[in-house]
Parts: C-alpha cells; sequence; structure tokens
C-alpha cells in the first residue's frame, strides 16, 4: 500500500487531494517519519506516532483519513478528536480547506452553545474535543455509525488528570468491541510509549527527526551555552561556542530579547504564572518601544494599529488596558485570563510577524500550534501544593518543540534559563534533566474517584455494557487495565458499582445464568493474584504422594501465653477485616431513570446527586413560605457551585473577613450542607462573582472587586449556565412530589430558567425580553430599558426623534438599528405598511 518514493503524486489517494497537498500547502515530499508513518497508515492498521512537534504528524493523519473515506471504505465517517476547543478549530480550518476540494462535509462539535456544533448531523469529518465525543457516544451514537477511522491527537495527555479519563474511555470503546475502526493516535514523545502502543493495537513510529535543527541551550545570567543539536540529518552535530548576550546582566531576558531584535527574529518566552507573563511583557515592551521611539521605527505606527484592533476585542478590563498597552512595543502576554477573542487575535498577529514576543504560561505550549524561531523557558519550576517544583521533562521538552517554524527557518533555539547564584553549576543539572533526560512515562488517571463513578453509569446507562462481566472486561481493555493489577481494579469497580446501586442511580436485574457459557473460565480467577491462606501451594503437589493423609479440620491450640499488646488474628470483628461479596459474573444491571438523566446531562453522579437533595429542599421552601427560610439566587448558585462539575474561584487572606460576613449573611440561603472552612468560602467567592455579574457589574470592577479576569469568568459562565440547564431538568423529571407541590415545583423551575438565563447574559430580569436580540448584549439592551422599552415590540413604537437619540449613544449605528427592526419584524409577523399622509385622505366629493 505504501510507496517506495518520499513524494506526494505517489499515493494512492485521490488526485485532487494530492494536488491540493502539494499546490495550497506546498508539500512536495514526506519527512522521513511520515514515510515510516504512512505505511501502517495506508495498511489500515492502528498506529501510535510519536515524533516532536512540527514533524508532520497532521498530514499523516489527514491522508489516513482521505485514503479511508474516498478510496478503502467509500462512504464512511471520520472523526477528529483533540483536547482542546483551540486546537479544534485550527484542524476545522485545515480539514476544511482540503474537504471543500475533495467534496468532503467537515463538522465542529465543542459544546452546546451557539457557534459550538457546526454541519454535524450530515459530516463526513467531525472534529470534536474528548468531552463532546464522549457525549455524542452516549446520546447521539447513531452520528457515529458507518466510522472506519478515529483520530486521537495529543494522546500523551492520557496522563492529564481532567482530560486523560475521557481520552481513555473514548479509545478503548473501540479496542473494547473489536471494531474495524482504525486508530491514529498522535503523541508527544514519551518514556513508555512502547506500553502505550500495545495497549492500542498499533504500529509503533518512534523519531527525533525534525525539519528545522533544534539547538537547545542553556542560558546562566546572560552567558549562553549551547548543549545538544537535534537536526533533520543526524541527532548530534557539530555546536557553535558558547557566547555572551549583550545587555544588563541582571535581566537576562532584556538581554535575551535585544539579541531578538538585532537578529529581526520572533520570541516565545515561557514563565510560571499570569501574573509574570503580565510583568514581563510590560517590562520587555517599555524597552522596545523606547528603543524605536529613539530610532524613529515605522513599525510603531504598524502597532499602533494592532493597538486599534485588538481594543475592539476586550471587555473594558484593566487586563484589556495592559493588552493595549504592551502591544504598543510589539511585545504581549497570552494566558487563559484573556477572552478567546484576544487569544486568537494575538495567535494570529504573530503567526502574521506583526508582535515581535509573546510571555505565556505553559497552556500555550499543549494547545495552538504556535511555533517561533526562538524559545525561551524562563521559569523550569511551578508552585504547586504549597512547593515549589521542577517542570515535567515532557513539558518542557513540548515547549522547546516550538522552536524552528517548517518552510521559513533553517534552525530553532530553545533556551533554558538557569536561575540563582549558582546558575553555572545549576545549568549542569538543568541540562541533564531537561536536554539529555528522558522524558517520563505516560500513566492511566483513570482510576480517580470521579472518572469511575462517571463511566460505570455511563456504561450501564447506554446499555451496551450492563453486566459485572462485560464491565470487568471493558476495563481490562483500558491503559489502566494494562497496567494495574487485576484484583486491585476489580476491587475500585465493585466499590463504585455498590456506591451507584446504594444511592440508586443503577439497579440490580438479578443474574442472568445463561450469560455463565459465554464467560471463558479463566475470567473467574486470576492465577496469579489468587491465593488460600489457610492451604498452603505445596500440598496441591503432596496430596498426590503415597502414604501422605491430611486432616480437614485440624485442632491445634498454642501453649504459648499472649503477647503483650497482640491479639489472635481470629479474636478480630469479622465486619472489620472481610470485605463485602463480590457481585456474581453474570449480574446484570440497569440504569434507573435518574441515573439516565445524570448520564445524560453528562454530569458526575455526585453532582446529580446534590442538585436533586438541593432543589427538593428549594421546593419545600417555596411550599412553606417560611420568612427564615427564602429561596433566592444566591442560594441556587451557591448549590451549582458546590457540585464536583464546578471550578470555584480560590480567595486570597485579603479576602477572608469579607466572605465569612457574606456567608453568615446567605446562611440561611444555602440548600445544600457546608464543607471545610477553605471550600466553604471558595464557593461563596463563586457564589459572588455571578452574583454581581448577573446584577450587571462590569469585568472592571469585576476585576477591583473579587481579582477575576475574563477569561476566568467566561468559564465559570459556561459551568454555571450548563448546570443550571442540568438542575432544571433533575427537578423536572423527579417523582418526589405529587400534584399537591407541582405549582411550588414550577416556581423553581421558572427561577432557576430566569438565573440560567441570566447568567448567559449578565443581566438583571428586567433585560431578558431584549437582550436575547441579535447583537444585542446587556449594553445594549439597558440602553433599550432606559429608553422605556421593555419588549421587542416597543421598538417598532420608537419615533424618529427616539431613534436619533438612541443612534447618539456609543455603540449603536443605522446598519445596526435597521436590521434589529426587521428582525422583530420577521419574528412577529409584523406587515409593513406605510403610514397614511395628510394628503391620502380623499377630498369631499372626490371620485
Amino acid at each position: 500500500m505504501g510507496s517506495r518514493s518520499n513524494s506526494i503524486s505517489e499515493l494512492k489517494i485521490p488526485t485532487s487531494a494530492k494536488k491540493f497537498i502539494q499546490e495550497n500547502w506546498g508539500i512536495k515530499e514526506l519527512y522521513p517519519p511520515q514515510k515510516k508513518a504512512i505505511i501502517p497508515v495506508l495498511k489500515g492498521e492502528n498506529t501510535l506516532i510519536s515524533i516532536p512537534t512540527a514533524s508532520g504528524k497532521s498530514l499523516i493523519a489527514y491522508i489516513g483519513i482521505i485514503q479511508n473515506l474516498l478510496v478503502k471504505n467509500k462512504g464512511s465517517k471520520a472523526v477528529y478528536i483533540v483536547p482542546l476547543k483551540a486546537l479544534a478549530g485550527e484542524k476545522f480550518t485545515e480539514l476544511s480547506e482540503i474537504g471543500n476540494v475533495i467534496g468532503l462535509k467537515i463538522g465542529l462539535s465543542l459544546g452546546d452553545r451557539d457557534g459550538e456544533n457546526t454541519n454535524i448531523n450530515n459530516a463526513d469529518i467531525i472534529v470534536c474535543t474528548s468531552e463532546k465525543f464522549d457525549s455524542l457516544m452516549r446520546n447521539k451514537p447513531e452520528l457515529m455509525e458507518g466510522l472506519s477511522i478515529i483520530i486521537a491527537d495529543e494522546v500523551h495527555l492520557i496522563h492529564d488528570y481532567s482530560r486523560g479519563p475521557t481520552m481513555e474511555i473514548n479509545l478503548t470503546r473501540f479496542l473494547y468491541s473489536n471494531s474495524n475502526v482504525q486508530i491514529i493516535a498522535l503523541s508527544a514523545t514519551v518514556g513508555n510509549s512502547e506500553k502505550l502502543a500495545k495497549w492500542l493495537r498499533a504500529k509503533l513510529i518512534v523519531s527525533s527527526w525534525r525539519p528545522v535543527t533544534l539547538e537547545q541551550s542553556t542560558l546562566a545570567n546572560i552567558d549562553l551555552e549551547p548543549r545538544k543539536r537535534i537536526s533533520n540529518s543526524k541527532e548530534t552535530s557539530k555546536l557553535p561556542p558558547p557566547r555572551t548576550l549583550k545587555g544588563p546582566a541582571s535581566q537576562p531576558m532584556i538581554a535575551a530579547l535585544e539579541d531578538s531584535l538585532e537578529q529581526n527574529i520572533q520570541s516565545l518566552i515561557f514563565v510560571s504564572t499570569r501574573r509574570s507573563a503580565q510583568s514581563l511583557a510590560r517590562k520587555l515592551s517599555e524597552r522596545v518601544r523606547k528603543k524605536w521611539t529613539r530610532e524613529n521605527n515605522e513599525r510603531l505606527k504598524e502597532l499602533e494599529s494592532l493597538k486599534k484592533e485588538i481594543s475592539l476585542l476586550g471587555d473594558d478590563s484593566s487586563i484589556s488596558d495592559s493588552l493595549e498597552s504592551t502591544i504598543l512595543g510589539g511585545v504581549v502576554f497570552h494566558h487563559a485570563g484573556l477572552n478567546s477573542k484576544q487569544r486568537k487575535f494575538i495567535e494570529e498577529a504573530f503567526r502574521n510577524k506583526k508582535i515581535l514576543c509573546i510571555v505565556a504560561t505553559p497552556t500555550l505550549a499543549s494547545g495552538v500550534n504556535l511555533p517561533a524561531r526562538r524559545v525561551i523557558i524562563r521559569d523550569l519550576k511551578r508552585y504547586e501544593n504549597g512547593m515549589s517544583r521542577w517542570l515535567s521533562v515532557m513539558e518542557v521538552q513540548q515547549m522547546l518543540g516550538r522552536a524552528g517554524r517548517p518552510r521559513y527557518d533553517s534552525i530553532g533555539e530553545a533556551w533554558l534559563h538557569c536561575k540563582g547564584e549558582r546558575s553555572f553549576e545549576n545549568a549542569d543539572e538543568i541540562s541533564e534533566r531537561f536536554i539529555h533526560g528522558n522524558p517520563e512515562d505516560v500513566t492511566s488517571k483513570l482510576a480517580s474517584e470521579n472518572a469511575l463513578r462517571i463511566h460505570i453509569l455511563a456504561m450501564v446507562s447506554t446499555g451496551r455494557i450492563n453486566t459485572r462481566y462485560s464491565i470487568s472486561k471493558f476495563f481490562k481493555n483500558t491503559f489502566l487495565g494494562h497496567s494495574q493489577p487485576v484484583k486491585m481494579l476489580e476491587e475500585r469497580i465493585e466499590q463504585w458499582i455498590q456506591w451507584l446501586s446504594e444511592n440508586e442511580l443503577i439497579t440490580r436485574l438479578g443474574c442472568n445464568n445463561e450469560l455463565y457459557d459465554s464467560i471463558p473460565i479463566e475470567i473467574t480467577m486470576d492465577e496469579n493474584e489468587s491465593w488460600n491462606d489457610e492451604v498452603p501451594t505445596w500440598i496441591n503437589i503432596a496430596k498426590g504422594s503415597e502414604g501422605i493423609s491430611f486432616e480437614n479440620n485440624p485442632k491445634s491450640v498454642s501453649k504459648a501465653p499472649k503477647s503483650l499488646g497482640f491479639n489472635l488474628a481470629s479474636n478480630w470483628d469479622q465486619d472489620i477485616i472481610e470485605p463485602k461479596t463480590s457481585e456474581p459474573l453474570v449480574m446484570t444491571y440497569e440504569a434507573s431513570e435518574f441515573g439516565r438523566l445524570v448520564n445524560r446531562m453528562y454530569l458526575d453522579p455526585t453532582s446529580g446527586l446534590l442538585l436533586r437533595d438541593g432543589l427538593r429542599r428549594a421546593v419545600r421552601r417555596v411550599y412553606r413560605n417560611e420568612e427564615n427560610l427564602p429561596l433566592t439566587d444566591e442560594g441556587l448558585l451557591y448549590l451549582i457551585s458546590s457540585t464536583d462539575d464546578f471550578m470555584n474561584f480560590w480567595w486570597k487572606d485579603s479576602e477572608y473577613e469579607i466572605l465569612l460576613e457574606k456567608a453568615s449573611i446567605i446562611e440561611n440561603e444555602l440548600l445544600n450542607k457546608k464543607e471545610l472552612e477553605d471550600i466553604h468560602l471558595s464557593r461563596i467567592k463563586s457564589t459572588r462573582v455571578l452574583s454581581d455579574w448577573i446584577e450587571e457589574f462590569e469585568h472592571r470592577e469585576l476585576e477591583k472587586r473579587h481579582n477575576v479576569m475574563p477569561g476566568d469568568l467566561r468559564t465559570r459562565i459556561e459551568l454555571a449556565e450548563w448546570l443550571l440547564f442540568s438542575a432544571k431538568q433533575i427537578l423536572f423529571y423527579d417523582k418526589k412530589f405529587d400534584e399537591t407541590y407541582s405549582n411550588s415545583k414550577s416556581i423553581v423551575m421558572e427561577k432557576m430558567e430566569n438565573l440560567r438565563k441570566r447568567i448567559r447574559y449578565g443581566c438583571k430580569k428586567e433585560l431578558l425580553n431584549l437582550v436575547t436580540l441579535p447583537n444585542i448584549g446587556r449594553k445594549r439592551a439597558r440602553d433599550l430599558v432606559n429608553f422605556g422599552l421593555q419588549t421587542p415590540k416597543d421598538i417598532l413604537k420608537l419615533t424618529s426623534k427616539d431613534k436619533n437619540k438612541l443612534l447618539s449613544l456609543p455603540g449603536w449605528g443605522p446598519k445596526l438599528l435597521e436590521k434589529l427592526t426587521q428582525r422583530i419584524k420577521k419574528d412577529f409577523a409584523i406587515i409593513e405598511v406605510d403610514e397614511k399622509r395628510p394628503d391620502d385622505e380623499p377630498l369631499p366629493g372626490e371620485k
């Protein structure tokens, strides 16, 4: 199937695809690792490709998709799974470019908000996150019918606690079912790639080859020492001599930037915290701006233009002010506190060489593809769990791999900054650890409590894996099952099945004895782990010998006195030492109606239980209408912030007294029990932030009051909206209350729906009729209410004078108002009638 030539033109894929790759993407030949990988990929074999960043992993995946959908399995489908939304957008764009040429429809599925799902119902290729793919498999499995190939990008993130378990479950679905779906897994270099490939039943392609030579160096103060070169010909090549950078010895990052300016190259600088990113970007920007002002550099005008563009994307916040200020010096910061529009703008401006330097947190290295000629890691440690820890080798090598842009640079420079008084001695240690050291092994995080309970419930809810044996078999096919002793894994599964049953999320239907014939005998006992502490292993051998007899119940009494402080094991309470009886392998389960709903809403089962309990309290409060137990928005916000699915804001010591006071004020409003003080106050802070948001506080004020950045707030808004929607569904289907309490139940549901909308738009209740109109938002909706308008139809009653007044306000224009008017007429099916004029009235006697 694979061609001996490296030429794209020799590939066994449609001519239109080859022509596009060559002419539009400018790729004529495959790189050596691509050449190795393309052979098993075109044969339809599972393939794990573990090669450096920018070595062309994605192209191999695209070719595999094209060959499956247009040659080998015509009419089939493909899924491209990525860990991050930003990466999904990048892959969607690239696949759409080639899909439009070769006749394949591309769909995008990221979430449930507007714009996050595009063309998924009739797509040939769906690009999605791991979480969304998992959700589609649970709720819309028909979309995956006819699937022939699945791409798992950044598969090494199986190691990640938050995203890893879902990615592992997604891949295990196909390994468990022994389907013919081809798996192509793309990975960074990891320590145990062979083990990962064995789990995936995949051909392993490992290479350190890079299209651009990578020179890795240590930077001690301003002394740069090259340590290793990875080129496109040999692993090592002759290193250049050490050199000392020009500039202040006490400011190595300034010296590094000035060196970049001198060579006219772009830089990425990685630091450990957001505050450091903003601080360093400001310092570097001021330096460049002063230098270019002295030189009367023409680029300052271009940067002024960039500032105007990025100012339109901000949220009227201090962080936006900082970004606009730093961009004037050609340096910007990049972290999750920015909104998505700002991050995308920065990335695109950097790709177009409009920005000199980005100072970023490490999250940038695991997100979008954004290479630079020079990469500097200033902070090789991060503060974690109360202490300073080294970054992982894998993480550092991911960042270093961003150095060198294919087709643009002949070399990429990756510098590791060595800090401290003993920086020169530290440089050797840092070089050995991160440059010459091996990356860590990837380990499964599926054993975490929340991951197991979530996915066991999902299996039973979908009905495909609903027996004790099938659940065990599934988990033995996971990477966890390949890594952990069977007995330990079984104990964990047993524990969570018991918990799900006790909490009425699943029910036992009883044993299906007909299944015994389909269960392999060896599955009932693991010979390596089974043991009998009453019968020594030599007994079985001795039994076969003549002249030896055995007594089944020998009576033996020790004549030795009891030792001080010890008891015979037989004297302990059996309830303490005896484990619960294991479920029979033929036990069958079914999810309860509540369990199926929790699974459908994509909730952690603990979240579902907490919400159900809290909402039942809410209904009781409404029905009893007691003054000291009110149902409030803050009570509901505290409830959702208490779930395991919410991501709370952490509080600072300076906020302690304020949060304690707030906690005391709303104590009677809480619908669930308080946790430890640290956790309780985090929930109080989240409640305060969201409460201020729906009271129409501006981002600038939220930053000042709560030290919350727009990007972080956006994440919590989306989580809160989803949890409030899920909570409403849980109460709607809850059969706890009879008809007597239906009105109280309806009041709670209406309150939650209004709160959900207010969270979505960040507004008071009075704006809800107007804020949903296209291109309005809470600021323009507030303008309309200030004009005395309450409903969309009221807008049609505006006089010409009122319209002129409205158009004089910031953010309003004639086109916007005209489009708004036309939309309202369309929505309400209003037929436009010309206004009557005085001369329309006929004269007396007029015929």
